[in-house]
């Protein structure tokens, strides 16, 4: 999944979305992005856009 984010500059990250989740579902993407080491965000980011190519759903 890093592999996928070394290309994604932060120059490049121009939106901000804004979800509301309950407190279980928060604990269950925080630890997975543990375990990948990396921030909720990035990881969020990564699961959210991971079937998305070249602009193309």
């Amino acid at each position: 999944m890093h592999e996928n984010n070394t290309h994604m500059t932060k120059s490049r990250l121009v939106t901000n979305v804004n979800i509301r989740l309950n407190y279980e579902d928060m604990k269950v993407l925080q630890s997975e992005a543990e375990k990948l080491r990396v921030p909720v965000s990035t990881y969020c980011r990564t699961k959210l856009t991971q079937d998305i190519q070249n602009g193309n759903t």
